[in-house]
């Protein structure tokens, strides 16, 4: 995504509107891409197949340039509505996205939430482990 120092919710949900996701779409995002995929949801009124939120914010944590994602409450029955299954990944002692975070957004839409232990903001994860998340 552009300018993370200063990523721009519209500017970011734009671009997931010209990939024109349908019901067999897989959306995957870490960090705020994850919260760009939700403002994306909010949007829509269709069904996406999956979404995979990757330590994805659900409320200001600190940053302001980041904020604009969270300057209205999120529409969570509307983003339920519009995704068939929600897979949720948090590290266990993640400094920028708590697992609070990952706990709260899996009961706010019904997702599995896959803790995995880790304080790296998944800076060094393996794609491996996500291929059964996104392809199955």
């Amino acid at each position: 995504m552009p300018n993370t120092k200063h990523s721009k919710k519209e500017q970011w949900v734009s671009i997931i509107e010209d990939f024109d996701p349908d019901d067999n779409s897989v959306l995957a995002g870490h960090s705020l891409g994850g919260t760009a995929i939700l403002k994306y949801l909010e949007k829509i009124d269709e069904k996406i197949k999956r979404c995979v939120l990757i330590a994805t914010p659900i409320r200001k944590f600190g940053s302001k340039p980041t904020n604009n994602f969270f300057e209205q409450d999120f529409d969570w029955q509307k983003i339920k509505q519009n995704c068939e299954e929600f897979f949720i990944l948090n590290q266990t002692k993640n400094p920028w996205v708590p697992l609070k975070h990952g706990e709260d957004l899996a009961n706010y839409v019904n997702g599995k939430l896959i803790e995995i232990e880790g304080d790296d903001h998944f800076d060094t994860i393996n794609f491996s482990k996500l291929e059964r998340y996104i392809l199955s």
